[in-house]
C-alpha cells in the first residue's frame, strides 16, 4: 500500500523518466515526435528545447533516485517544476499537432458529405462486383483528399510495397529507366527494382543472386540510377539539383523519377512535401518538353501536413493504409496507389 505522499512522488518519478525517455528518441525517424514540427521534420526551436528538457530531466531522475521518492517533494520542488516546464515548453507543439488534426478532418467530413456516404455503401454485392458503390466512393473520397484525378483502394493490393510495385510496373516499358531522386529506397523495393544483390538461406547464410530477380523491373529490361540527397539537409538544400539535372539530360530513356518521401530505415530526415514540390517546379521548368512521370513513395506520409505531393505535381503516389491510416479507421489495412493528371497505372 503506498501512502498518498509516496503516490505522488511516483507520478513524479514516472513523468520524469518519461521525459527523459522521450528526448532521447531518434529524432530522424518518420513519425510524430515531441521535438519535431511533423513527422520527420525537426523544428529547430522545438529540437533544442528537446535537448534541453533532456538535461533537466535526466538531472531530475537522478536527484529522485538519490534522495529516494519519499523527500523528493519535502526536500526539493525541482522535478515538478521540470515537469510543468516541459509542458508549457511542449504545448505550442501539441496545439500544432490538434490543430492540423482539426483541419484535415474537416477535410475528411467535407469529403463524406459530399459523396453521401451511408450505410448502405456496406452492403455486399455479387457476380463480378461491378456498381460496388461503396468501393466506388471511397475511391472518389481519396481521390479529392489527395488531390488527383482517381484514386485506387483496394484489399488487394496487400502492401505498401505492393501498390508501389503495381504503379511502377504500370508506367514503366522495356527499355525504360528510372531514376531515384532521394538516394536509396528502403530494401523492400530492392526485389522490385532488381538491386538486390544477395538472398538468405535456410540457415540465414548469404546467397549471390542471379543476374535478374525474377519478377524485377530489371529482368523486364528496365534500368535503374539514383542521385542521393545533398550531404547536409536544409530547407532548399535536400535534392541535387545539378546532378540530377545533369543525368536527365544525358539519358533520353528515364522516364520516371523516383522520390521516397519517408527516411525509411536510413538517418536522414523525411522530405516535407513542399520540397517536392520544388524539386518537380524545377525539373518541370529544366525540361518542359520531357515526358517525366514524377512517382512518389508517400508511405507514413499521408494526412501528416495539409497538402499531399499530388497537390504539388507528382503524377502518381502510392502508400499504405496500415501504417498512419491505421487504428480507428474502418479502412484498416486496405492499400492504395494514386494516379492524376493523364497518367494510368492500370
Amino acid at each position: 500500500m503506498f501512502s498518498c505522499e509516496n503516490k505522488i512522488a511516483s507520478i513524479v518519478l514516472l513523468l520524469a523518466c518519461f521525459i527523459t525517455c522521450v528526448a532521447y528518441m531518434p529524432v530522424p525517424l518518420f513519425r510524430r515526435s515531441f521535438f519535431s514540427s511533423s513527422y520527420g521534420f525537426p523544428s529547430p526551436a522545438l529540437h533544442g528545447m528537446g535537448l534541453r528538457v533532456k538535461e533537466r530531466g535526466a538531472h531530475a531522475l537522478q536527484f529522485i533516485m538519490r534522495q529516494g521518492s519519499s523527500t523528493v517533494l519535502d526536500n526539493d520542488a525541482s522535478a515538478k517544476e521540470i515537469v510543468e516546464e516541459a509542458r508549457a515548453r511542449l504545448r505550442p507543439a501539441f496545439d500544432d499537432v490538434d490543430s492540423r488534426t482539426q483541419r484535415i478532418l474537416k477535410r475528411v467530413l467535407k469529403s463524406f458529405r459530399k459523396q453521401q456516404v451511408g450505410t448502405h455503401m456496406f452492403n455486399g454485392i455479387d457476380g463480378y462486383g461491378h456498381g460496388d458503390v461503396g468501393r466506388d466512393s471511397l475511391e472518389e473520397i481519396y481521390a479529392q483528399l489527395f488531390g488527383a484525378e482517381a484514386a485506387l483502394v483496394r484489399v488487394q493490393i496487400f502492401s505498401g510495397t505492393h501498390a508501389i510495385s503495381c504503379a511502377l510496373f504500370g508506367v514503366l516499358r522495356p527499355g525504360d529507366k528510372m531514376l531515384g531522386l532521394s538516394g536509396q529506397p528502403y530494401d523492400t523495393l530492392e526485389e522490385v527494382i532488381g538491386t538486390r544483390e544477395t538472398h538468405k538461406d535456410e540457415n540465414d547464410n548469404s546467397i549471390p543472386n542471379q543476374r535478374f530477380l525474377t519478377g524485377s523491373l530489371e529482368e523486364w529490361g528496365v534500368a535503374y540510377d539514383q542521385v542521393d540527397l545533398l550531404p547536409s539537409v536544409a530547407p532548399g538544400q535536400y535534392f541535387n539539383l545539378s546532378e540530377i539535372d545533369r543525368q536527365i539530360d544525358a539519358d533520353v530513356n528515364i522516364r520516371v523519377l523516383h522520390i521516397q518521401r519517408s527516411c525509411g530505415y536510413q538517418w536522414r530526415p523525411s522530405i516535407p512535401v513542399a520540397e517536392i514540390g520544388n524539386v518537380i517546379a524545377h525539373i518541370r521548368a529544366v525540361f518542359p518538353d520531357r515526358e517525366l512521370i514524377v512517382f512518389v513513395d508517400n508511405c507514413y506520409g499521408e494526412f501528416v501536413e495539409d497538402l499531399e505531393p499530388t497537390h504539388v505535381g507528382a503524377d502518381i503516389i502510392a502508400g499504405s493504409l496500415i501504417k498512419v491510416r491505421q487504428g480507428s479507421s474502418i479502412l484498416r489495412r486496405i492499400e492504395r496507389g494514386f494516379k492524376c493528371e493523364d497518367v494510368r497505372i492500370l
